[in-house]
């Protein structure tokens, strides 16, 4: 199955591209920066998420760009897909892997890396307060809480 993408390349010009359904895999990929000031081993980066994401089923990491660390990552089980991201953060030799989610139609220079998820652990509150609220109130103290680990 075939389906047509139009975009406005200048002011003049229209230019038709043509992608094919199955082999995007649609809802199954994320895209991924190392944030490093490091220069990095390509090959060991792949093979520690590989063995990091124990994946169920094939997974595809294509690089993007070598000087970025960018990376696309296709999985062939929505299950292994929907677990590394809401398993979010992932760290390769102490380096923040930010991952986001990739769409139909986006474009690679409108991701933004610079925020990622992370779980956040508090102890020794007294037992009283330890309820939804509070963990939101304590959450939302370093960033906007996404998810409350009891819910």
């Amino acid at each position: 199955m075939e389906f047509d993408q139009t975009r406005r390349v200048s002011s003049k010009k229209q230019v038709v591209l043509t992608f094919e359904r199955d082999e995007m895999k649609q809802g199954n990929m994320l895209v991924g920066k190392l944030i490093t000031g490091k220069n990095m081993n390509i090959p060991t980066i792949v093979g520690m998420i590989k063995k990091g994401w124990q994946v169920d089923k094939e997974l595809e990491i294509i690089e993007l760009d070598r000087n970025q660390l960018l990376f696309l990552f296709r999985f062939s089980e929505a299950n292994d897909y929907k677990r590394i991201l809401k398993g979010r953060s992932w760290s390769i030799l102490g380096h923040l892997l930010s991952i986001q989610s990739w769409d139909e139609g986006m474009v690679l220079k409108d991701v933004n890396f610079d925020l990622s998820p992370f779980w956040v652990q508090f102890h020794g509150l007294p037992l009283e307060n330890f309820n939804c609220s509070n963990a939101k109130i304590l959450g939302d103290t370093v960033g906007e809480t996404m998810m409350i680990g009891w819910e």
